[in-house]
């Protein structure tokens, strides 16, 4: 599993990280990746239609974590961005594994509503 998350910049500055699922080092993902024969750079791509679509995917799952709450965001910045395990989440929250990964649980569910109406809105903005 490859970790890759992005910096919020402007469109032409943005930069594309990966991350290796096990330590989050960087480095080490691309040093498999290489002795392994892959390269793969979705920012790269000739199309520029799914390029700005898969921007535009991006800025909306950013738009919707700002509308978590703190700890809800903070599991799924922790888990997914940085590569940490649900016991060390859990350690620093204060709870239980089993709270940390109901947590990630919830803020995952809750960013697919928060996606859902953000897209919905749109639709009605465009057919008024």
């Amino acid at each position: 599993m490859v970790m890759s998350h992005w910096i919020r910049m402007d469109k032409d500055t943005r930069r594309y990280y990966r991350k290796h699922w096990s330590t989050g080092d960087a480095q080490l993902f691309d040093y498999v990746a290489t002795q392994n024969g892959y390269y793969y750079n979705p920012f790269e791509e000739e199309d520029t239609a799914k390029q700005e679509r898969r921007w535009d995917r991006m800025d909306r799952l950013a738009a919707a974590m700002t509308r978590l709450k703190p700890e809800l965001r903070q599991v799924v910045e922790w888990y997914y961005y940085e590569g940490k395990t649900f016991q060390w989440i859990a350690d620093k929250q204060g709870t239980s594994v089993s709270t940390a990964f109901k947590r990630k649980n919830r803020a995952e569910e809750k960013l697919r509503l928060f996606i859902e109406e953000d897209e919905h809105g749109r639709q009605e903005k465009e057919s008024d």
